[in-house]
């Protein structure tokens, strides 16, 4: 996941939307990890940007999930 734009195309992807929450979340969860070490690793300012950006969503998607995880677990 080199953009923003890639983190969501794949979480819009129709084999994403296919699979059951839970499996949905773990993949929103693994992206999310990812994106944070790469943040934390990058030493390029442009680079770091760019990911920060594409990990600020991932971090957003990963919260929506968890809220909807909640409202399903009432």
């Amino acid at each position: 996941f080199k953009t923003r734009k890639d983190v969501q195309e794949t979480f819009s992807s129709s084999a994403f939307k296919s699979k059951s929450h839970k499996r949905q979340s773990q993949i929103i969860n693994l992206v999310e990890q990812r994106l944070r070490a790469a943040v934390k690793n990058a030493k390029d300012p442009k680079t770091k940007k760019r990911l920060k950006t594409a990990h600020t969503y991932a971090k957003q998607r990963k919260a929506d999930s968890k809220a909807k995880t909640e409202r399903m677990n009432r």
